[in-house]
């Protein structure tokens, strides 16, 4: 009987997937050691830290070239049990692309030529000092599944306009502000502009920025106004071995930032990181593997 009842529901789920047309799920697990001069939850500058992130996507084609998808994540942090992320859904047709939902921002998406993403240590950097200060101001996708937080995007519209080498972006947030921002590439180099309008408690922000892609090397310079502070970063990636060190020099807040770290890769989508930054008089730094599935 039992078997009965698995076959069935295998049966059932195989017929939703068909329905949808197409469901993947990808992720990415990271573990490590951290340390923060500033400590940690229990008194302590060092703990283990690990996570695993599993990435949901539907996606379905109507007629005429219509196209449609949702995606929602589930985050699973040393010490909690996870929970799905607010969800997002999208409509496109040719070079047009409408989002409703949990999203980033056009800044995010758009208006820088690297993200503002850190690239320090296997998680990423704790400080994030080359995005300029623009990482806690702007919209961005929430991936805890907690609400009320400055990056929350849950309820955000985003429209984004993408060409053969260039794309522009609008997007707002119930509560936020309004966002726009292009990017181009021309050859080796990207260039992205963005901006943010202040509403809502939010930071008025603005952002100019370049990539150069060099094969095995780039640098990559940001400049960024939020509120009353003008920010900046150079950053630099090169081959170094059978890895890669990066590197950036910055300010950001008032601060003098810094920050060095190199991966090596050892297949299978896996790297090993060594990392770490200073902003101001906060220093942190990272030991741990990452890797994709």
């Amino acid at each position: 009987m039992k078997i009965l009842f698995l076959s069935a529901g295998l049966l059932a789920a195989s017929s939703a997937m068909a329905h949808a047309q197409g469901l993947s799920i990808a992720g990415n697990g990271r573990m490590g050691v951290q340390y923060d001069s500033n400590g940690f939850a229990g008194g302590t500058n060092w703990r283990t830290e690990s996570r695993l992130q599993l990435n949901f996507t539907a996606s379905a084609e109507a007629d005429h070239g219509l196209r449609f998808g949702a995606f929602s994540r589930v985050e699973v942090s040393q010490g909690g049990t996870g929970d799905f992320s607010g969800h997002r859904v999208w409509a496109e047709a040719a070079n047009l692309q409408l989002t409703f939902g949990n999203q980033d921002g056009a800044i995010a998406t758009t208006g820088t030529a690297r993200g503002i993403g850190g690239r320090v240590g296997y998680e990423g950097g704790q400080l994030h000092g080359e995005t300029g200060g623009l990482r806690g101001v702007v919209t961005r996708f929430n991936g805890t599944g907690a609400t009320g937080n400055n990056a929350g995007g849950e309820s955000t519209v985003h429209l984004r306009y993408s060409a053969d080498n260039w794309q522009a972006a609008i997007s707002t947030e119930r509560g936020r502000g309004i966002e726009i921002a292009a990017r181009s590439q021309i050859d080796a180099f990207t260039l992205a502009a963005g901006h943010q309008t202040a509403r809502g408690g939010t930071l008025r922000a603005s952002a100019i920025s370049a990539h150069y892609d060099g094969g095995e090397w780039g640098v990559t310079g940001l400049a960024a106004r939020v509120g009353a502070q003008t920010n900046w970063s150079v950053a630099a990636n090169a081959a170094l071995g059978a890895g890669e060190a990066y590197g950036y020099v910055g300010r950001t807040g008032g601060n003098n930032a810094y920050g060095l770290s190199y991966g090596y890769g050892v297949g299978g989508g896996a790297r090993i990181v060594a990392g770490g930054e200073r902003v101001g008089g906060r220093a942190t730094a990272s030991l741990g593997v990452s890797f994709r599935f």
